[in-house]
């Protein structure tokens, strides 16, 4: 968020040496703050997915240990109470799911308005077997817990996927940076020597089309490396 405050000022000073380049400054600063938001949304996503992860996990051991999956979900909460934080927003749904549970409200419903917080689709699609399962009826825990194992399967997938690309992801915000480095100190040790650049419009045009393939480049790399499963 910081880096998307600096970003006016930035551009203003080093590609227009003008308060007029607060124009287009402020343009890539909004652009910067909304990839800011949509990243620390993932972020979140992921660590969401990750925690959702553990609790599928000790959902599982409790259905191999012949708990129901009510109990499964009861004996979860105090597993995980331990080594997730206060702050965890899975441990918060996991003690509202524990407390519905204890006034017996369907635990399909309660994983379904869970999805409907948390903005999962695992958790819905979990939500969904559970319903189908308790209207169908056949092997209800050996279903449930191959619906447990395939989305745990499938988090750890996306979380290895993401553990592979973070260096990549690293690399091209680096050189998304790295024009404006180069820019800057080119102004501090060799500011006669793009001078030329600055006061004429000629110089601002050259200056815009420069700015527009740095957000360009940086959009390539962004969609690169965003890789879904």
């Amino acid at each position: 968020m910081i880096f998307s405050i600096l970003t006016v000022p930035a551009v203003a000073y080093l590609f227009y040496d003008s308060w007029v380049g607060l124009i287009p400054g402020a343009v890539v600063g909004a652009l910067s703050m909304m990839l800011w938001h949509r990243d620390y949304k993932a972020k979140k996503k992921r660590l969401l997915l990750k925690e959702f992860r553990d609790v599928l996990m000790s959902i599982d051991a409790a259905l191999f240990a012949g708990y129901s999956l009510e109990n499964g979900v009861t004996e979860a909460y105090r597993e995980l109470a331990v080594g997730l934080g206060r702050r965890s927003v899975m441990l918060r749904e996991l003690s509202a799911a524990v407390r519905k549970l204890s006034i017996n409200e369907p635990v399909d419903c309660i994983f379904r308005e869970m999805a409907d917080n948390t903005g999962l689709s695992e958790i819905r699609e979990f939500a969904c077997v559970i319903e189908v399962v308790k209207t169908s009826g056949g092997n209800t825990i050996e279903i449930i817990r191959d619906t447990v194992r395939s989305i745990s399967e499938r988090i750890e997938v996306e979380n290895e996927i993401a553990v592979m690309i973070a260096g990549k992801k690293l690399e091209q915000r680096i050189m998304t940076v790295m024009p404006f480095m180069i820019l800057a100190y080119l102004r501090i040790s060799m500011g006669s020597f793009i001078s030329a650049l600055y006061g004429n419009v000629s110089g601002a045009v050259f200056m815009t089309v420069m700015l527009l393939m740095v957000l360009a480049a940086d959009a390539a790399g962004r969609w690169i490396t965003n890789i879904c499963v």
